[in-house]
C-alpha cells in the first residue's frame, strides 16, 4: 500500500449497526467503501458519547447468588436473581433476605440479613427453628472460584454470572466455608459495578496485554464509567501514544464489543457513538 490516507476518519453511530435491532455492545457497520491502511498506519478512537443506563444489577451479567444449607444431613442448594435494577444497601439486603427465605422451608430455618449503612456492610446468619436439632445447621454463599471448581452440588459453573462482587464474596479456597447459625457474616458492599469497559475490535494489531482472565488482546480503548447512572459520558484522545497500529490493513466492515472487566457485555439500552481516526506515526 502506498504511504497515504484516503481515509482520515469514520464517524460510527449503534443506530447504524448492520443488525438495527441488535445488541448495543456487540454489533457489526458496513462502510460505503473500503478502508486502506498504509504501513505506519495508526487509528485511535476518539469523541465517544455513551449514556450510562448500566444498573446495579444486569441480567445475565451479575444477578445470580448460590447458597447452600446443611442440615437433617442434607445439603439444600439454591440460587437466587436478582431483579434488573438500581440497588441502595437497603433494597439489597431486602431483597437478597427475601429472595433467600423464598427458597427454603422457613418453619426449619430462616435467613437473617441486616445492613450497617455507615460501614456499607450487610451481615448473613441463619436462624435454626427446628424443635429438635439432631445436627448443626451450616451454610454458606458460594463464590465465584468455589462454583467453578464444582463445590455447588458437585457440578461446575463456568460463567456463574453472580453478584458476588456486590458483597465482595471474593474468597478463594480449595475446601468451601461453612457457617454455623451463631456465626454472623459480613459482607462489604460495593454498589460500583463498572468502573471500565472496554472496547474490542477486529481490527488493528493490539500491541497491548492485560491480566484479565478472559483474552484482552483486542482492546481497542478502555473507557472510564466516570458519570452516575443517567448521565452521559465524553471521552476523548489524551494521550497521542493511545493508538493502535493498523498498518497494512484494509477493511469495509468491522465488528466490535463493548465489555467490561470479567468480559461479559453490559446490558447497554442507549445507542451510543464514536469515532476512528487515522494517521501515519
Amino acid at each position: 500500500m502506498e504511504n497515504n490516507l484516503t481515509t482520515r476518519k469514520i464517524y460510527i453511530d449503534t443506530r447504524y449497526k448492520r443488525d438495527l435491532y441488535g445488541s448495543n455492545t456487540n454489533f457489526e457497520i458496513n462502510l460505503p467503501q473500503t478502508v486502506e491502511c498504509p504501513e505506519n498506519c495508526v487509528m485511535y478512537v476518539d469523541e465517544i458519547v455513551l449514556p450510562n443506563t448500566i444498573t446495579t444489577v444486569q441480567t445475565g451479567v451479575n444477578d445470580k447468588l448460590y447458597f447452600g444449607l446443611f442440615y437433617n444431613t442434607t445439603v439444600k442448594y439454591r440460587n437466587i436473581t436478582l431483579a434488573e435494577q438500581n440497588y441502595t444497601i437497603q433494597t439489597l439486603t431486602s431483597q437478597i433476605k427475601s429472595l433467600m427465605n423464598s427458597q427454603i422451608n422457613t418453619a426449619e430455618a430462616e435467613f437473617n440479613v441486616t445492613y450497617n449503612v455507615d460501614k456499607l456492610i450487610i451481615s448473613i446468619n441463619v436462624l435454626d427453628k427446628r424443635s429438635t436439632q439432631p445436627d448443626i445447621m451450616r451454610w454458606q454463599i458460594f463464590s465465584d472460584d468455589n462454583l467453578k471448581a464444582g463445590y455447588y452440588n458437585f457440578v461446575p459453573i463456568s460463567n456463574p454470572t453472580t453478584c458476588n462482587e456486590l458483597i465482595q464474596n471474593n474468597v478463594v479456597s480449595t475446601t468451601a466455608f461453612w457457617h454455623d447459625p451463631v456465626e454472623i457474616v459480613s459482607y462489604n458492599v460495593d454498589l460500583h459495578t463498572t468502573r471500565n469497559l472496554y472496547l474490542l475490535g477486529d481490527i488493528g494489531e493490539y500491541r497491548t496485554i492485560t491480566n484479565f482472565s478472559w483474552s484482552g488482546g483486542s482492546v481497542l480503548k478502555k473507557i472510564m464509567m466516570n458519570v452516575p447512572y443517567n448521565d452521559t459520558l465524553f471521552s476523548n484522545v489524551i494521550m497521542p501514544y493511545d493508538c493502535n497500529h493498523i498498518g497494512n490493513q484494509s477493511f469495509n466492515r468491522i465488528r466490535f464489543r463493548l465489555v467490561n472487566s470479567k468480559g461479559l457485555e453490559p446490558n447497554l439500552k442507549n445507542n451510543w457513538s464514536f469515532s476512528l481516526i487515522f494517521a501515519i506515526q
